[in-house]
């Protein structure tokens, strides 16, 4: 790291490195960044965040009591089968299939988190 900071593909911080923008070519081949030098990662993971905070604020209390209990297995069901357009259906009509749990788990993890975090600062308070 010390010499992709000699040659300003990366900036030290402290004990820590920062990518410069320099380095954004090669970040992008690997697909590891978009067209505007921003990590894939750190948009999806944003891109949770603020979907979570969004169930968060019509979370049916089945879900929200599961959260409460840390029972992320719980969580992931009833994402899976009712978190459905971007809203958190108060009844599911059917268990969702098993592809659907998997497709669910950073969902429900994170809402683990905001649910027994309830003083956690907003999205906006942070950016």
């Amino acid at each position: 790291m010390d010499a992709l900071a000699a040659s300003g593909y990366a900036k030290a911080l402290g004990s820590s490195f920062k990518w410069t923008d320099k380095i954004g070519p090669a970040m992008q081949m690997s697909g590891l960044w978009d067209e505007n030098n921003l990590s894939r990662q750190e948009i999806e993971e944003r891109d949770v965040d603020l979907d979570m905070r969004k169930a968060l604020a019509s979370l049916p209390e089945d879900i929200r009591l599961a959260a409460l209990r840390g029972d992320e297995n719980a969580v992931v069901r009833a994402l899976a089968a009712r978190w459905i357009g971007g809203v958190c259906q108060h009844d599911a009509a059917e268990e969702a299939p098993w592809y659907r749990l998997a497709a669910v788990a950073v969902e429900a993890k994170r809402l683990v988190e905001l649910v027994q975090g309830a003083g956690a600062p907003l999205m906006r308070d942070v950016n």
